[in-house]
C-alpha cells in the first residue's frame, strides 16, 4: 500500500512522524519489539494522570454498566454533583457548558461572548494555540493557521506580554478597532505547547483593568494548565484577583481517557441566558462517561498521596532546571509546576533529528521549533521521572552539530 488508510494530523503525510506501538504501560508506550518509550509530554499535554490509571479505568467501566449514554436534555445526580464539584474547585460562582474538546470549548466561549455583548471582534495573542476548528484556529497564533482559509473579519492579534507588558500597543489596537466592537480577549493563561511563556502578575492586572474599563469579556484558555499542571488546580489561580468571564477546559478534564471538555461561565454572564436563548449545543454535551471520569479526576487532584507525588515531581523538575541552567546547549528554560520549555542553542541538531534520537533512546517529548516541551504525568513515579530527566540531559549534550 502506497499510503495509510488514515491521516496523521498537522503534517504532510509523506513526512509524518510515526511511533509504532503495540500497547501501553503506566508511563508510556511499548513497541511491537517490547521496547519502552517513556512519555515526558503527556501525549498532547492531555494525559496528566498516566496513560494507564486503574482508578479512572474502573470508573469508566462502572459508568458504562450503569448509564453509558444520555442526551443533553437529561438531568441526573451525577451531572448535578460533578458540575457543582467543578465549580467549587474553580472557586468562582458560575455555570458549566459541556463540550467534547478544547476547540469546541473555545468556539462556544466565543459564541457566548459575542451573543452577550452584541459585539463581533475577538482578540488573542500572537503566540498561542486555541484549537483546530475554524473559529478557534482564527485565534491561534502559530503555523497551524496557515492554509486554512481563516475568516479575517472578526479577529485581531495583540502582542505577547513580553512585547507589551503595559498594554500600550494592545490599547492602540483596541482604539483602532473600537472597544465597542470587541467582544472578548482570549488568552492561554500560560502559553502551553508554544513555549511555556508565563506572564507576570502585573500583566494580568493590566488585562483585568482593561476589561473592566471597556466591557470586553476575558476568556482564559486552561486546556493545558487546568487540573493541577501548575502549582495550583488551575493556571489562573497563580495570579491574584484574576476573575475571568469564561474558562475553557478540555484535555486533562478527563485525563485523555475520553473526549470531553467544558466552558465555565461566570454567573454575571451565565444569567444572560436565563431569558435569552443559548445558541450552543452538541450531541454529546455532558456525556455520562466524561462526567464520571471528571468526577474521578476531581477526586484524584485532592488525594493526599497524589499531591505528595506531584510535589516530589515539581521538585524534581525544579532541580533539573538548576542542573541545565548553565548548559552551553541550552539558551533558556521556562518552568512552572510540571510544565517546562527548554530552548536549544544552534549548536544542537535540528528538531526532526533530535526527535528521532529521543525516540531511539526511549523518550517521547514534543518539540516546537527549537524548544522541548516537558509536560510529564503528574503522578509519574519520581524514580522513573528522575531517570528520564537524566537520560534527556545526556541526549541533549550528545546531540551537538558535527
Amino acid at each position: 500500500m502506497a499510503h495509510l488508510p488514515f491521516f496523521h494530523t498537522w503534517t504532510k503525510q509523506n513526512q509524518a512522524k510515526k511511533i509504532d506501538i503495540d500497547k501501553t504501560f503506566e508511563w508510556g508506550y511499548l513497541t511491537p519489539e517490547g521496547k519502552k518509550i517513556y512519555d515526558l509530554s503527556s501525549g498532547s499535554y492531555h494525559q496528566s494522570f498516566g496513560i494507564r490509571n486503574k482508578q479512572i479505568e474502573d470508573a469508566m467501566i462502572e459508568q458504562i454498566q450503569s448509564m453509558p449514554m444520555a442526551i443533553p436534555k437529561c438531568q441526573y445526580r451525577l451531572k448535578n454533583s460533578v458540575s457543582q464539584k467543578l465549580l467549587n474547585v474553580i472557586g468562582i460562582e458560575g455555570r458549566i457548558f459541556y463540550t467534547t474538546s478544547g476547540a469546541e470549548s473555545n468556539e462556544n466561549a466565543i459564541k457566548m461572548a459575542r451573543q452577550i455583548t452584541g459585539r463581533q471582534f475577538i482578540l488573542s495573542c500572537e503566540t498561542s494555540y486555541h484549537g483546530a476548528t475554524l473559529g478557534a484556529l482564527a485565534l491561534t497564533g502559530d503555523w497551524r493557521r496557515d492554509g486554512a482559509g481563516i475568516p479575517s473579519n472578526f479577529h485581531a492579534f495583540i502582542p505577547n506580554f513580553f512585547n507589551d507588558p503595559d498594554l500600550v500597543k494592545t490599547r492602540e489596537i483596541i482604539n483602532k478597532i473600537g472597544s465597542t466592537n470587541i467582544a472578548a480577549i482570549c488568552l492561554e493563561v500560560i502559553t502551553g505547547g508554544n513555549g511555556v511563556f508565563i506572564p507576570p502578575q502585573s500583566y494580568y492586572d493590566e488585562i483585568s483593568k482593561l476589561c473592566q474599563e471597556t466591557g470586553i469579556k476575558l476568556i482564559l484558555d486552561e486546556v493545558v494548565c487546568g487540573f493541577g499542571r501548575t502549582s495550583t488546580n488551575f493556571g489562573f489561580q497563580n495570579f491574584n484577583n484574576l476573575r475571568p468571564d469564561f474558562i475553557t477546559l478540555a484535555k486533562n478534564i478527563s485525563g485523555g481517557f475520553f473526549p470531553f471538555g467544558a466552558v465555565f461561565v461566570s454567573e454575571n454572564n451565565a444569567s444572560f441566558f436565563d431569558d435569552n436563548t443559548l445558541s450552543c449545543g452538541l450531541t454529546n454535551a455532558g456525556h455520562p462517561i466524561g462526567l464520571r471520569i471528571l468526577d474521578e479526576v476531581l477526586t484524584i487532584i485532592k488525594d493526599e498521596n497524589f499531591i505528595k507525588t506531584r510535589e516530589e515531581n515539581f521538585q524534581l523538575l525544579e532541580t533539573f532546571k538548576h542542573k541545565i541552567d548553565n548548559s552551553k546547549s541550552i539558551s533558556a528554560v521556562r518552568h512552572i509546576g510540571l510544565l517546562m520549555a527548554i530552548d536549544l542553542n544552534d549548536n544542537i541538531i535540528e528538531a526532526n533529528q533530535l526527535w528521532n534520537k529521543l525516540i531511539d533512546n526511549g523518550l517521547f517529548i514534543n518539540i516546537t521549533k527549537r524548544s522541548l516541551i516537558l509536560c510529564p504525568y503528574l503522578n509519574y513515579s519520581p524514580l522513573e521521572l528522575e531517570n528520564c530527566l537524566d537520560k534527556l540531559l545526556n541526549i541533549i549534550e550528545d546531540s551537538h552539530v558535527q
